[in-house]
């Protein structure tokens, strides 16, 4: 290469520079590793169950003024009594009917290792929320597709943590319950019998939404230069926010669950919000995680025994202020809420003790980079006693092939070997590769390379890297021949 005197490069006749152009030219091509990105971050997306509404609330209470006998996490105390503040709540202005993006989120009460946790979840949303709007993806209360958004994101920070919550705005899990709480106020009889065939008949595209979103939430990492093990994708389902009949302070007769309790239900729409609405949609994301290789976090018995009006909680009040050990988890339906809040956007979803709890639940996944999860609580603990079971192993660690080239040589004769990593036909960096105690890593296309002079015997070269499964090739090298 050589500088004419207007200044301007030429290349003249070297084929060396021209080489040295096609490399750099190579090297700039490859997608940027995470590594290289901005700071480390974690991202939750979905509906309302993640974005934090109802973290106004820290429990439930009968009182209608004051702070609600503590419950009210909104109120700011002055000379003449609260200023209700839902701003210092929910945050950057989401407060209801908005993204209820509270400050105790999920995402946000989670123990994380990484610099940033962001949650671009929202209240009311449904799977074509999660789309790019380059394929059928809507703008929601005034903001693009939530994978637009990530889109961004995943440009600016290295993502290593991305959490979704989506479906139940598919099946209409607000309008089957307020149909059941109307249902039991007026009267007019049980409602699960009448709600269950409408949620059978939706049930096969909700799924298909869900499969869809996390196939777009894939495109977008992948168009940022994200390999599918440069971050954990996990899927969760829904708490149970009521209790069983059997374990109702309340009976079915009488005014108490409407108006004390908030769990205005007949004994089969208790059952069947406590375990037949939530086991369905359990039953059918986890079919999703396994079909499109996410990892799966069950929360349907997350809140066991602290939903609302649950005999193994209570109401706080004054003499009785609210606790994580005494009080319930998730918000009520009813007239004392609707009193209080002056809104019936939050009731039946996790308050800010349940968003805690269910942060801890993301805690522990966190250190468990294979196999899905279910999280419970444990009886007489607070949101910190939150334990793991796990309920399959699936999805496993990453596979990794392994090519070796050459696989056989002469004994003391110098040999260059070259290798190569390969995932589900992508190339993996960062591997260490070693043979005959010598450890070389693979660069960015998934390559390295190490010159050695071997005994006469066979050798086993070993690829590992965490998350993926050690695969090994055996390379012999032979007698010379006389």
């Amino acid at each position: 290469m050589r500088t004419d005197g207007g200044g301007e490069v030429s290349l003249g006749k070297g084929r060396g520079a021209l080489a040295l152009i096609v490399a750099v030219l190579a090297v700039l091509s490859l997608p940027m590793p995470a590594a290289a990105r901005g700071p480390t971050a974690a991202v939750s997306l979905g509906d309302s169950f993640i974005s934090g509404q109802a973290g106004r609330w820290q429990g439930n209470s009968t009182d209608s003024s004051g702070d609600r006998g503590g419950t009210d996490r909104a109120c700011v105390a002055t000379p003449f009594g609260c200023r209700y503040d839902t701003g210092r709540i929910y945050l950057g202005g989401t407060q209801p009917p908005g993204c209820a993006r509270s400050d105790v989120a999920e995402i946000l009460s989670a123990s994380l290792r990484v610099q940033e946790r962001i949650n671009i979840a929202c209240s009311g949303a449904t799977t074509d929320k999660i789309f790019r709007a380059s394929n059928g993806g809507r703008a929601f209360k005034g903001e693009p597709p939530q994978a637009d958004q990530l889109a961004r994101i995943a440009r600016e920070r290295t993502v290593k943590l991305v959490v979704l919550s989506i479906g139940g705005n598919d099946i209409g899990f607000a309008e089957v319950a307020t149909a059941c709480a109307v249902g039991y106020v007026t009267r007019a009889g049980p409602c699960a019998g009448r709600q269950r065939p409408g949620i059978d008949a939706k049930l096969p595209a909700a799924m298909r939404g869900v499969a869809k979103a996390i196939g777009e939430i894939r495109a977008v990492m992948r168009s940022a230069g994200y390999r599918p093990w440069h971050y954990r994708f996990v899927l969760q389902s829904y708490p149970a926010t009521f209790p069983r009949a059997a374990e109702s302070r309340y009976p079915e007769a009488g005014l108490q669950r409407s108006t004390v309790g908030g769990c205005p239900f007949y004994d089969s729409d208790l059952n069947f919000a406590r375990d037949e609405l939530p086991g369905a949609l359990d039953a059918n994301l986890k079919g999703v995680a396994f079909a499109t290789g996410v990892q799966f976090l069950s929360l349907r018995d997350a809140l066991q025994g602290r939903e609302v009006c649950s005999r193994s909680a209570s109401l706080a009040t004054r003499a009785n202020p609210p606790s994580p050990v005494t009080s319930e988890w998730s918000r009520a339906i009813g007239l004392g809420p609707i009193l209080q809040g002056r809104t019936i956007d939050e009731e039946a979803h996790p308050n800010a003790y349940g968003q805690r709890a269910l942060g801890r639940c993301l805690t522990l996944l966190f250190s468990r980079a294979t196999s899905s999860w279910g999280c419970k609580n444990t009886p007489g603990k607070g949101t910190d006693g939150m334990v793991l079971s796990r309920v399959s192993h699936f999805p496993r660690r990453f596979r990794m092939s392994l090519k070796v080239s050459p696989r056989r040589t002469v004994a003391g004769r110098r040999t260059c070997f070259r290798f190569r990593v390969l995932s589900s036909g992508q190339p993996v960096e960062g591997v260490t590769v070693g043979l005959a105690g010598r450890r070389v890593r693979t660069d960015g296309r998934g390559r390295a390379r190490r010159c050695l002079r071997l005994r006469a015997r066979s050798y086993r070269a070993r690829a590992r890297r965490s998350g993926f499964s050690t695969v090994s090739v055996i390379v012999t090298a032979r007698r010379p021949t006389r």
